[in-house]
Protein backbone atom coordinates (compact mmCIF):
# COMPACT_ATOMS: atom_id res chain seq x y z
CA UNK A 1 0.00 0.00 0.00
CA UNK A 2 0.80 3.33 -0.97
CA UNK A 3 2.00 6.21 1.50
CA UNK A 4 1.10 9.68 0.05
CA UNK A 5 2.46 12.92 0.72
CA UNK A 6 0.11 16.25 0.48
CA UNK A 7 0.89 16.84 -3.15
CA UNK A 8 0.15 13.24 -3.92
CA UNK A 9 -2.76 12.78 -2.14
CA UNK A 10 -4.65 16.49 -3.94
CA UNK A 11 -3.15 15.04 -7.20
CA UNK A 12 -5.51 11.74 -6.88
CA UNK A 13 -8.20 13.71 -5.59
CA UNK A 14 -7.77 16.23 -8.71
CA UNK A 15 -7.52 12.88 -11.02
CA UNK A 16 -10.74 11.18 -9.59
CA UNK A 17 -13.05 14.82 -9.92
CA UNK A 18 -11.38 15.75 -12.82
CA UNK A 19 -11.28 12.48 -14.92
CA UNK A 20 -14.40 9.98 -13.44
CA UNK A 21 -16.50 13.35 -12.55
CA UNK A 22 -17.16 12.33 -9.28
CA UNK A 23 -17.95 15.56 -8.01
CA UNK A 24 -15.64 16.31 -4.43
CA UNK A 25 -18.89 17.19 -2.52
CA UNK A 26 -19.16 13.38 -2.71
CA UNK A 27 -15.77 12.39 -1.89
CA UNK A 28 -16.76 14.91 1.59
CA UNK A 29 -20.00 12.71 1.62
CA UNK A 30 -17.95 9.70 1.98
CA UNK A 31 -15.48 11.27 4.36
CA UNK A 32 -17.87 12.33 6.47
CA UNK A 33 -19.65 8.87 6.43
CA UNK A 34 -16.36 7.13 7.36
CA UNK A 35 -16.19 9.43 10.38
CA UNK A 36 -19.56 8.65 11.48
CA UNK A 37 -19.01 4.87 11.14
CA UNK A 38 -15.96 4.59 13.09
CA UNK A 39 -17.05 6.58 15.66
CA UNK A 40 -20.60 5.69 16.13
CA UNK A 41 -19.70 2.16 16.65
CA UNK A 42 -17.37 3.51 19.62
CA UNK A 43 -19.90 5.33 21.86
CA UNK A 44 -22.83 5.52 23.69
CA UNK A 45 -26.02 6.61 22.61
CA UNK A 46 -25.83 9.66 25.50
CA UNK A 47 -22.16 10.79 24.21
CA UNK A 48 -22.29 14.42 23.80
CA UNK A 49 -20.53 15.40 20.30
CA UNK A 50 -17.96 18.58 19.91
CA UNK A 51 -16.87 18.43 16.30
CA UNK A 52 -14.13 20.98 15.32
CA UNK A 53 -14.74 22.38 11.72
CA UNK A 54 -12.12 24.47 9.80
CA UNK A 55 -12.62 26.66 6.92
CA UNK A 56 -11.24 24.34 4.60
CA UNK A 57 -12.68 21.05 3.35
CA UNK A 58 -11.48 19.14 5.83
CA UNK A 59 -14.09 21.06 7.86
CA UNK A 60 -16.29 20.19 5.04
CA UNK A 61 -15.98 16.75 6.00
CA UNK A 62 -16.37 17.75 9.77
CA UNK A 63 -19.88 19.17 9.21
CA UNK A 64 -20.63 16.30 6.93
CA UNK A 65 -20.11 14.17 10.47
CA UNK A 66 -21.73 16.66 12.51
CA UNK A 67 -24.82 15.73 10.24
CA UNK A 68 -24.82 12.30 10.51
CA UNK A 69 -24.75 12.33 14.18
CA UNK A 70 -27.02 15.07 14.55
CA UNK A 71 -29.52 12.74 12.30
CA UNK A 72 -28.71 9.03 14.23
CA UNK A 73 -29.80 11.49 17.49
CA UNK A 74 -26.58 12.70 19.04
CA UNK A 75 -26.30 15.55 21.04
CA UNK A 76 -23.71 17.80 18.26
CA UNK A 77 -21.89 20.95 18.93
CA UNK A 78 -20.18 22.59 15.97
CA UNK A 79 -17.02 25.08 16.64
CA UNK A 80 -16.40 26.52 13.79
CA UNK A 81 -12.74 29.58 13.60
CA UNK A 82 -13.60 32.91 12.63
CA UNK A 83 -11.61 34.28 9.93
CA UNK A 84 -11.06 36.55 6.60
CA UNK A 85 -10.37 33.52 5.05
CA UNK A 86 -13.48 32.42 2.94
CA UNK A 87 -15.02 28.72 3.28
CA UNK A 88 -13.95 26.32 0.33
CA UNK A 89 -16.68 25.72 -1.71
CA UNK A 90 -18.02 22.33 -0.72
CA UNK A 91 -17.38 23.55 2.79
CA UNK A 92 -19.75 26.50 2.80
CA UNK A 93 -22.72 23.97 0.91
CA UNK A 94 -22.13 21.43 3.54
CA UNK A 95 -22.21 24.63 6.12
CA UNK A 96 -25.53 25.67 4.61
CA UNK A 97 -26.75 22.31 4.38
CA UNK A 98 -26.23 21.66 8.27
CA UNK A 99 -28.23 24.71 9.33
CA UNK A 100 -31.20 23.54 7.36
CA UNK A 101 -30.79 20.37 9.02
CA UNK A 102 -31.30 22.58 12.17
CA UNK A 103 -27.73 22.28 13.93
CA UNK A 104 -26.10 25.89 15.35
CA UNK A 105 -22.68 26.54 14.26
CA UNK A 106 -20.92 28.20 16.82
CA UNK A 107 -18.51 30.80 15.68
CA UNK A 108 -15.40 30.91 17.51
CA UNK A 109 -13.80 34.43 17.29
CA UNK A 110 -10.27 35.82 18.24
CA UNK A 111 -11.75 38.54 20.07
CA UNK A 112 -13.94 36.43 22.49
CA UNK A 113 -13.13 33.85 25.07
CA UNK A 114 -12.52 30.53 23.93
CA UNK A 115 -15.86 28.31 24.53
CA UNK A 116 -14.88 25.65 26.94
CA UNK A 117 -14.37 22.40 25.92
CA UNK A 118 -15.22 20.22 28.96
CA UNK A 119 -18.38 18.17 29.57
CA UNK A 120 -17.68 16.47 25.66
CA UNK A 121 -17.42 12.44 25.26
CA UNK A 122 -16.20 12.65 22.15
CA UNK A 123 -14.36 15.75 20.29
CA UNK A 124 -13.35 14.98 16.47
CA UNK A 125 -10.86 17.81 14.63
CA UNK A 126 -11.40 18.57 11.03
CA UNK A 127 -9.65 22.36 11.64
CA UNK A 128 -6.90 21.78 9.66
CA UNK A 129 -6.54 18.51 7.30
CA UNK A 130 -3.18 17.47 5.23
CA UNK A 131 -2.94 21.08 3.20
CA UNK A 132 -0.68 22.10 6.41
CA UNK A 133 3.36 22.96 5.95
CA UNK A 134 3.58 25.14 8.17
CA UNK A 135 2.99 25.50 12.57
CA UNK A 136 -0.76 26.30 13.13
CA UNK A 137 -1.29 29.89 13.98
CA UNK A 138 -1.60 31.31 17.89
CA UNK A 139 -5.37 31.40 17.28
CA UNK A 140 -5.78 27.86 15.84
CA UNK A 141 -3.02 26.32 18.18
CA UNK A 142 -5.18 27.75 20.75
CA UNK A 143 -8.16 25.92 20.06
CA UNK A 144 -5.80 23.15 19.60
CA UNK A 145 -4.42 23.17 22.87
CA UNK A 146 -7.78 23.47 24.48
CA UNK A 147 -9.02 20.61 22.88
CA UNK A 148 -6.15 18.60 23.85
CA UNK A 149 -6.94 19.81 27.78
CA UNK A 150 -10.14 18.30 27.73
CA UNK A 151 -10.91 14.84 29.14
CA UNK A 152 -12.95 14.03 25.86
CA UNK A 153 -12.13 11.13 23.48
CA UNK A 154 -10.45 12.27 20.93
CA UNK A 155 -10.64 11.77 16.99
CA UNK A 156 -8.99 13.49 14.02
CA UNK A 157 -10.57 13.51 10.43
CA UNK A 158 -7.30 12.37 8.06
CA UNK A 159 -5.31 13.99 10.13
CA UNK A 160 -4.47 15.24 13.57
CA UNK A 161 -4.52 19.37 12.83
CA UNK A 162 -0.84 20.81 13.32
CA UNK A 163 0.96 17.54 11.35
CA UNK A 164 2.30 18.23 8.14
CA UNK A 165 0.79 15.35 6.22
CA UNK A 166 4.34 14.91 4.14
CA UNK A 167 6.72 15.07 7.24
CA UNK A 168 6.88 13.35 10.29
CA UNK A 169 7.99 16.17 12.41
CA UNK A 170 6.25 17.95 15.13
CA UNK A 171 6.17 21.43 13.48
CA UNK A 172 4.08 23.22 16.29
CA UNK A 173 1.16 22.86 18.62
CA UNK A 174 -0.68 19.05 17.25
CA UNK A 175 -4.02 17.53 18.30
CA UNK A 176 -3.71 14.76 20.71
CA UNK A 177 -5.41 12.10 18.72
CA UNK A 178 -6.89 8.60 20.29
CA UNK A 179 -7.90 7.63 16.51
CA UNK A 180 -7.51 9.01 13.48
CA UNK A 181 -10.00 7.92 9.81
CA UNK A 182 -7.80 9.26 7.01
CA UNK A 183 -8.70 8.31 3.95
CA UNK A 184 -7.77 6.43 0.60
CA UNK A 185 -4.12 5.72 1.68
CA UNK A 186 -2.18 6.84 4.60
CA UNK A 187 -0.16 9.84 4.95
CA UNK A 188 3.43 10.05 5.94
CA UNK A 189 3.10 11.01 9.55
CA UNK A 190 0.31 8.18 10.67
CA UNK A 191 3.50 5.92 10.51
CA UNK A 192 6.48 7.52 11.42
CA UNK A 193 7.43 8.94 14.64
CA UNK A 194 7.30 11.53 16.15
CA UNK A 195 4.45 12.59 14.86
CA UNK A 196 2.91 8.84 14.57
CA UNK A 197 2.31 9.53 17.89
CA UNK A 198 -0.28 12.19 17.89
CA UNK A 199 -2.17 10.01 15.59
CA UNK A 200 -3.28 7.13 17.62
CA UNK A 201 -4.77 3.96 16.16
CA UNK A 202 -4.68 5.02 12.30
CA UNK A 203 -7.97 3.37 9.95
CA UNK A 204 -7.67 4.04 6.11
CA UNK A 205 -11.20 4.17 5.18
CA UNK A 206 -12.08 3.32 1.27
CA UNK A 207 -14.18 6.64 -0.14
CA UNK A 208 -14.29 5.47 -3.38
CA UNK A 209 -11.17 6.15 -5.19
CA UNK A 210 -10.06 3.94 -7.45
CA UNK A 211 -6.26 2.09 -7.29
CA UNK A 212 -5.91 3.37 -10.78
CA UNK A 213 -5.56 7.29 -9.60
CA UNK A 214 -3.30 6.05 -6.71
CA UNK A 215 -1.31 4.49 -8.89
CA UNK A 216 -0.52 7.81 -11.44
CA UNK A 217 0.90 9.90 -8.54
CA UNK A 218 3.67 6.96 -8.76
CA UNK A 219 4.53 7.07 -5.20
CA UNK A 220 7.89 6.17 -3.79
CA UNK A 221 7.00 5.16 -0.09
CA UNK A 222 4.94 2.01 0.67
CA UNK A 223 4.06 -0.02 3.52
CA UNK A 224 5.47 -3.27 3.38
CA UNK A 225 3.17 -5.90 4.27
CA UNK A 226 2.59 -8.88 2.70
CA UNK A 227 1.26 -7.92 -0.68
CA UNK A 228 4.27 -6.38 -1.52
CA UNK A 229 6.76 -8.85 0.27
CA UNK A 230 8.11 -11.87 -1.52
CA UNK A 231 6.59 -15.30 -0.18
CA UNK A 232 8.49 -16.95 2.51
CA UNK A 233 11.28 -19.43 0.77
CA UNK A 234 10.23 -23.05 0.52
CA UNK A 235 12.32 -26.64 0.35
CA UNK A 236 12.13 -28.38 -2.39
CA UNK A 237 11.53 -31.97 -2.50
CA UNK A 238 14.81 -33.00 -4.12
CA UNK A 239 16.56 -29.82 -3.18
CA UNK A 240 20.35 -29.95 -1.17
CA UNK A 241 22.32 -28.12 0.53
CA UNK A 242 23.87 -26.86 -2.39
CA UNK A 243 21.30 -25.00 -3.58
CA UNK A 244 20.64 -22.97 -0.90
CA UNK A 245 23.67 -20.93 -0.88
CA UNK A 246 26.71 -20.90 1.69
CA UNK A 247 26.75 -17.62 4.00
CA UNK A 248 29.52 -16.10 5.31
CA UNK A 249 29.17 -13.87 9.07
CA UNK A 250 32.32 -12.26 9.84
CA UNK A 251 32.42 -10.54 12.75
CA UNK A 252 33.33 -10.98 16.88
CA UNK A 253 35.67 -9.67 19.39
CA UNK A 254 36.77 -10.42 22.68
CA UNK A 255 33.38 -9.82 24.85
CA UNK A 256 31.12 -10.30 21.48
CA UNK A 257 31.27 -13.31 20.09
CA UNK A 258 27.80 -14.02 20.96
CA UNK A 259 27.05 -11.25 18.38
CA UNK A 260 28.49 -13.04 15.36
CA UNK A 261 27.33 -16.58 16.76
CA UNK A 262 23.92 -15.37 16.91
CA UNK A 263 23.71 -13.82 13.42
CA UNK A 264 25.18 -16.77 12.05
CA UNK A 265 22.75 -19.00 13.69
CA UNK A 266 19.76 -16.41 12.54
CA UNK A 267 21.12 -17.45 8.92
CA UNK A 268 21.03 -20.72 9.37
CA UNK A 269 16.97 -20.46 10.27
CA UNK A 270 16.97 -18.16 7.39
CA UNK A 271 17.49 -21.07 5.14
CA UNK A 272 21.18 -20.97 4.28
CA UNK A 273 22.38 -24.51 2.96
CA UNK A 274 25.93 -23.65 4.57
CA UNK A 275 26.75 -21.25 7.35
CA UNK A 276 30.57 -20.67 8.10
CA UNK A 277 31.01 -18.07 11.58
CA UNK A 278 34.84 -16.12 10.70
CA UNK A 279 35.74 -15.26 13.77
CA UNK A 280 39.17 -14.73 15.52
CA UNK A 281 39.39 -17.59 17.26
CA UNK A 282 36.96 -20.47 17.23
CA UNK A 283 36.35 -21.49 20.89
CA UNK A 284 33.03 -19.97 20.71
CA UNK A 285 31.34 -22.24 18.35
CA UNK A 286 31.87 -25.29 20.25
CA UNK A 287 28.58 -25.34 21.54
CA UNK A 288 27.02 -25.21 18.21
CA UNK A 289 28.31 -27.83 15.63
CA UNK A 290 26.25 -26.75 13.03
CA UNK A 291 27.70 -24.18 12.49
CA UNK A 292 31.37 -23.86 10.36
CA UNK A 293 34.37 -21.97 11.46
CA UNK A 294 37.27 -19.64 9.78
CA UNK A 295 39.62 -17.82 11.46
CA UNK A 296 42.83 -16.24 10.79
CA UNK A 297 45.26 -15.55 13.38
CA UNK A 298 45.31 -15.91 17.08
CA UNK A 299 44.09 -12.61 18.66
CA UNK A 300 41.17 -11.89 20.37
CA UNK A 301 39.47 -9.14 17.22
CA UNK A 302 40.97 -9.22 13.43
CA UNK A 303 43.75 -7.20 12.22
CA UNK A 304 44.11 -5.80 8.82
CA UNK A 305 46.34 -8.87 8.28
CA UNK A 306 43.62 -11.35 8.09
CA UNK A 307 41.65 -9.86 6.12
CA UNK A 308 43.63 -11.41 2.72
CA UNK A 309 42.51 -15.05 4.09
CA UNK A 310 39.06 -13.81 5.00
CA UNK A 311 38.66 -12.31 1.40
CA UNK A 312 39.97 -15.51 -0.20
CA UNK A 313 37.72 -17.57 1.53
CA UNK A 314 34.86 -15.83 0.74
CA UNK A 315 35.74 -15.72 -2.86
CA UNK A 316 33.73 -18.79 -4.01
CA UNK A 317 30.78 -18.25 -1.28
CA UNK A 318 27.08 -16.99 -2.01
CA UNK A 319 27.50 -14.60 0.30
CA UNK A 320 29.07 -12.59 3.39
CA UNK A 321 27.83 -10.29 6.24
CA UNK A 322 30.53 -8.14 8.03
CA UNK A 323 30.44 -6.00 11.08
CA UNK A 324 28.32 -8.18 14.51
CA UNK A 325 30.51 -7.80 17.20
CA UNK A 326 33.32 -6.41 15.33
CA UNK A 327 34.79 -4.06 17.22
CA UNK A 328 35.46 -0.46 16.28
CA UNK A 329 38.97 -0.42 17.16
CA UNK A 330 41.37 1.10 14.48
CA UNK A 331 42.53 -2.17 13.54
CA UNK A 332 39.06 -3.78 13.21
CA UNK A 333 37.82 -0.82 11.27
CA UNK A 334 40.94 -1.00 9.09
CA UNK A 335 40.24 -5.10 8.76
CA UNK A 336 37.15 -4.43 7.56
CA UNK A 337 37.68 -1.70 5.14
CA UNK A 338 39.72 -4.51 3.23
CA UNK A 339 37.11 -6.81 3.45
CA UNK A 340 34.55 -4.47 1.76
CA UNK A 341 36.79 -3.60 -0.37
CA UNK A 342 37.99 -6.85 -1.53
CA UNK A 343 34.88 -9.04 -1.69
CA UNK A 344 32.59 -9.35 -5.05
CA UNK A 345 29.66 -11.40 -3.69
CA UNK A 346 26.40 -9.53 -2.57
CA UNK A 347 27.59 -8.27 1.33
CA UNK A 348 25.75 -7.26 3.88
CA UNK A 349 27.11 -4.40 5.95
CA UNK A 350 26.07 -3.99 9.96
CA UNK A 351 26.90 -3.17 13.68
CA UNK A 352 30.82 -1.97 14.24
CA UNK A 353 31.51 -2.26 10.38
CA UNK A 354 29.40 0.79 9.39
CA UNK A 355 32.07 2.71 11.07
CA UNK A 356 34.65 1.59 8.08
CA UNK A 357 33.11 3.32 5.48
CA UNK A 358 33.74 6.49 4.20
CA UNK A 359 32.84 8.22 0.59
CA UNK A 360 35.76 6.79 -1.09
CA UNK A 361 34.75 3.01 0.16
CA UNK A 362 30.71 3.55 -0.44
CA UNK A 363 31.35 4.51 -4.26
CA UNK A 364 32.29 0.37 -4.65
CA UNK A 365 29.36 -1.00 -3.39
CA UNK A 366 27.15 0.00 -5.62
CA UNK A 367 24.13 -2.28 -6.48
CA UNK A 368 26.10 -5.27 -3.94
CA UNK A 369 25.60 -4.09 -0.95
CA UNK A 370 23.12 -3.60 2.09
CA UNK A 371 23.86 -1.41 5.03
CA UNK A 372 21.46 -1.98 8.27
CA UNK A 373 22.02 1.05 10.54
CA UNK A 374 20.00 2.17 13.32
CA UNK A 375 19.66 5.59 13.79
CA UNK A 376 23.20 6.38 15.56
CA UNK A 377 24.84 4.37 13.00
CA UNK A 378 23.53 5.94 10.13
CA UNK A 379 23.69 9.71 12.00
CA UNK A 380 27.31 8.70 12.25
CA UNK A 381 27.90 7.70 8.23
CA UNK A 382 26.73 10.78 7.49
CA UNK A 383 28.34 13.01 9.90
CA UNK A 384 25.72 14.57 11.64
CA UNK A 385 23.86 14.23 15.25
CA UNK A 386 20.73 11.61 15.87
CA UNK A 387 18.03 14.76 16.00
CA UNK A 388 19.25 15.54 12.32
CA UNK A 389 18.17 12.06 11.48
CA UNK A 390 14.96 11.79 13.41
CA UNK A 391 14.01 14.71 11.93
CA UNK A 392 14.40 13.86 8.25
CA UNK A 393 14.99 10.16 7.69
CA UNK A 394 12.99 9.50 4.78
CA UNK A 395 14.54 11.51 2.63
CA UNK A 396 18.38 11.15 4.30
CA UNK A 397 18.29 7.32 3.80
CA UNK A 398 16.42 8.07 0.11
CA UNK A 399 19.05 10.15 -0.90
CA UNK A 400 21.69 8.25 0.88
CA UNK A 401 20.68 4.64 -1.43
CA UNK A 402 20.26 6.42 -4.45
CA UNK A 403 23.44 8.64 -4.29
CA UNK A 404 25.00 5.37 -3.35
CA UNK A 405 23.51 2.81 -5.67
CA UNK A 406 22.76 0.76 -2.33
CA UNK A 407 19.88 -0.48 -0.16
CA UNK A 408 19.83 0.42 3.14
CA UNK A 409 17.32 -0.58 5.75
CA UNK A 410 17.33 2.04 8.46
CA UNK A 411 16.44 0.55 12.11
CA UNK A 412 14.42 2.42 14.20
CA UNK A 413 10.86 2.23 16.16
CA UNK A 414 9.17 2.00 12.35
CA UNK A 415 12.25 0.36 10.22
CA UNK A 416 12.78 1.93 6.26
CA UNK A 417 14.00 0.35 3.20
CA UNK A 418 15.57 2.38 0.79
CA UNK A 419 16.57 1.31 -2.92
CA UNK A 420 18.50 2.63 -5.41
CA UNK A 421 15.83 3.55 -7.74
CA UNK A 422 14.20 5.49 -5.01
CA UNK A 423 11.75 3.06 -3.53
CA UNK A 424 10.98 3.15 -0.28
CA UNK A 425 9.05 0.93 2.63
CA UNK A 426 7.63 1.41 5.89
CA UNK A 427 7.85 -1.93 7.88
CA UNK A 428 4.51 -2.71 9.50
CA UNK A 429 6.07 -5.43 11.65
CA UNK A 430 7.62 -3.48 14.59
CA UNK A 431 7.14 -4.58 17.79
CA UNK A 432 8.59 -3.14 21.51
CA UNK A 433 9.98 -6.86 21.77
CA UNK A 434 13.15 -5.80 19.14
CA UNK A 435 14.16 -3.14 21.30
CA UNK A 436 17.41 -5.66 22.65
CA UNK A 437 20.75 -5.94 21.86
CA UNK A 438 21.12 -9.02 19.73
CA UNK A 439 17.72 -8.20 17.42
CA UNK A 440 19.81 -6.47 14.12
CA UNK A 441 22.33 -9.40 14.50
CA UNK A 442 19.36 -11.44 13.54
CA UNK A 443 18.33 -9.42 11.02
CA UNK A 444 21.60 -9.63 9.80
CA UNK A 445 21.85 -13.18 9.47
CA UNK A 446 18.09 -13.75 8.43
CA UNK A 447 19.25 -11.11 5.18
CA UNK A 448 22.49 -12.93 4.73
CA UNK A 449 20.70 -16.18 3.99
CA UNK A 450 18.25 -15.20 1.65
CA UNK A 451 20.90 -13.02 -0.35
CA UNK A 452 23.15 -16.81 -0.10
CA UNK A 453 19.75 -18.09 -1.92
CA UNK A 454 19.66 -16.31 -4.49
CA UNK A 455 16.73 -13.84 -3.45
CA UNK A 456 17.30 -10.07 -5.16
CA UNK A 457 18.48 -7.44 -3.03
CA UNK A 458 15.50 -5.84 -2.70
CA UNK A 459 13.36 -8.57 -1.88
CA UNK A 460 15.38 -9.98 0.52
CA UNK A 461 15.21 -6.68 2.42
CA UNK A 462 11.97 -6.88 2.49
CA UNK A 463 11.39 -10.70 3.21
CA UNK A 464 14.40 -10.43 6.05
CA UNK A 465 12.22 -7.70 8.21
CA UNK A 466 9.40 -9.57 7.80
CA UNK A 467 10.85 -12.27 9.04
CA UNK A 468 12.75 -11.00 11.93
CA UNK A 469 9.15 -9.05 12.99
CA UNK A 470 7.06 -11.85 12.90
CA UNK A 471 9.00 -14.45 14.51
CA UNK A 472 9.30 -11.41 17.45
CA UNK A 473 5.50 -10.86 17.42
CA UNK A 474 5.40 -14.99 17.43
CA UNK A 475 7.83 -14.75 20.58
CA UNK A 476 5.40 -12.05 21.94
CA UNK A 477 2.51 -14.83 22.07
CA UNK A 478 4.39 -16.90 25.19
CA UNK A 479 6.38 -14.09 26.68
CA UNK A 480 5.71 -10.41 27.47
CA UNK A 481 7.64 -7.43 25.53
CA UNK A 482 9.55 -6.99 27.93
CA UNK A 483 10.99 -10.43 28.60
CA UNK A 484 11.36 -11.65 25.10
CA UNK A 485 15.02 -11.94 24.04
CA UNK A 486 17.01 -12.21 20.84
CA UNK A 487 17.61 -16.51 21.34
CA UNK A 488 13.58 -15.91 21.86
CA UNK A 489 13.20 -14.72 18.55
CA UNK A 490 15.82 -17.01 16.54
CA UNK A 491 13.79 -19.84 18.02
CA UNK A 492 10.38 -18.45 16.98
CA UNK A 493 11.53 -18.37 13.05
CA UNK A 494 11.02 -21.85 12.57
CA UNK A 495 7.07 -21.61 14.18
CA UNK A 496 6.86 -18.97 12.25
CA UNK A 497 7.94 -20.65 8.74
Amino acid sequence: MEILTAAQIKAVEETVISETGIPAIVLMERAGLAVFGECAERITPDAKILILAGRGNNGGDGLVTARLFHNAGFDVTVMMPAGKTALSKQTGQQKNILRNSGVKIQEISQKRVLPSMDGYDLIIDALLGTGLNRPADEFLSGIINAANRASAWKVAVDIPSGLDASSCNIIGETFLADLTVTFCRPKVPHHLHPAKAFCGEVVTADIGIADASVEKVKAALHFLTERNTPPMPEREIYGHKGNYGHAVIIGGSAGKYGAAVMSSLAALRGGAGLVTCALPNLSPLSAWPELMGFHSGDKPSFTPADADAVTEFCRSKSAAAIGPGLSRTPECLEFAQKIIKSTEIPLVIDADALFALDAETLKILGNRAVLTPHIGEFAHMLGVNKSTVEQDKLALAGECARKNKIYLILKSSETIISTPDGQQYVSVWGTPALSKGGSGDILTGILTALLAQGYHMADACKLACRIQGEAARTAQKTRNAFAVSPTDILNSIGTLF
